[in-house]
């Protein structure tokens, strides 16, 4: 094989290399996959923990409060497969918390996961399919495993839309004495309003794109394969 040729292989490969290195998988918290659903009269009401090979820690648990009537919350229904679904009836506010903390906290919850990969990933995100904007509001609590008892970080989120929400780590209350590479659970609360409806399609964490230097690498690499095959076959 020609040095030159080589030479622009070698590049290649350790610009795809390089770009690989900074593409991190998301860490799924959960795709809501395994089916769930019950009624919520005018009362709190617990829902049973369930195994669900998707969620964090391998299962979710579902709690629900309604005023004024009936609320239906469900995970994996028709017509929304693979989504977390709360749809007040008339005149119904809820509150819902989902809970992932392993097996009831068995064993320390989560046991200490890693929510940012290995510092390649720095937000939450949700892929929302549909909801009543301004009427529905999510809040995330996230507890770590250190010592006397964990500390907390929080998050509110109001004036959501349709599409996929990213929001940073460093945005939560408390983020700078909550170590995000040691978790022990999180919880979600949905706070739906009055008639309102939501659809939620998951929750992960963000996935980072290769840097700008690895690119450019690439780029040149490319550029350079293709101006050496010219001249070859000229």
């Amino acid at each position: 094989m020609n040095s030159k040729f080589k030479t622009l292989s070698a590049s290649l490969l350790l610009a795809g290399t390089l770009g690989l290195a900074n593409q991190a998988h998301a860490l799924n918290i959960d795709t809501f996959n395994t089916t769930t659903q019950f009624l919520a009269s005018p009362v709190a009401v617990s829902g049973s923990q369930v195994a669900a090979p998707e969620a964090i820690g391998g299962f979710r648990k579902l709690d629900i409060q309604s005023t004024n009537g009936f609320t239906t919350i469900a995970a994996n229904t028709s017509p929304n497969f693979g989504s977390l679904t709360v749809s007040n009836n008339t005149n119904v506010i809820s509150t819902t918390s989902v809970l992932w903390n392993a097996n009831n906290g068995t064993f320390g919850g989560l046991g200490g996961v890693d929510l940012t990969d290995g510092g390649a990933s720095t937000a939450l995100l949700l892929g929302i399919s549909s909801i009543d904007v301004g009427l529905v509001s999510i809040k995330f609590d996230i507890k770590d495993t250190l010592a006397q008892g964990g500390d907390i970080a929080s998050l509110t989120l109001s004036g959501l839309n349709v599409g996929l929400q990213t929001f940073l780590f460093s945005s939560f209350t408390n983020y700078a004495a909550v170590d995000f590479t040691k978790i022990q659970r999180i919880q979600m609360t949905i706070i739906a309003g009055i008639s309102s409806d939501l659809a939620l399609d998951l929750v992960e964490t963000n996935r980072e794109l290769p840097e700008p230097s690895s690119l450019v690498l690439m780029g040149l690499g490319l550029a350079g394969l293709s101006c050496f095959r010219k001249r070859k076959n000229a």
